[in-house]
């Protein structure tokens, strides 16, 4: 397992334990919260992309389709798909 995929797996457990943070979106390689329309940035992604790269980055779709509520995705979802 690569360290990136490390840091990812001790990211989304802190998030979903310590912070009871359920669904998350990446705008602009920033991770975000969405719940509760508080849309906060929780993690900015200095590697330029390289980590969570499973997750859609709104910057990158269509304006017209890019809406944090339709790209967010399950922190459970994103560690089932990690092994844990």
């Amino acid at each position: 397992m690569k360290n990136y995929e490390l840091l990812e797996i001790e990211l989304l457990k802190m998030w979903k334990e310590s912070l009871q943070i359920e669904k998350v979106f990446k705008y602009k390689h920033r991770i975000m919260i969405c719940e509760d329309y508080s849309n906060d940035k929780i993690f900015n992604d200095l590697t330029n992309g390289l980590i969570f790269k499973d997750i859609v980055d709104l910057a990158e779709v269509d304006i017209n389709d890019a809406s944090p509520e339709k790209y967010s995705v399950s922190i459970d979802l994103l560690l089932k798909s990690r092994g844990v």
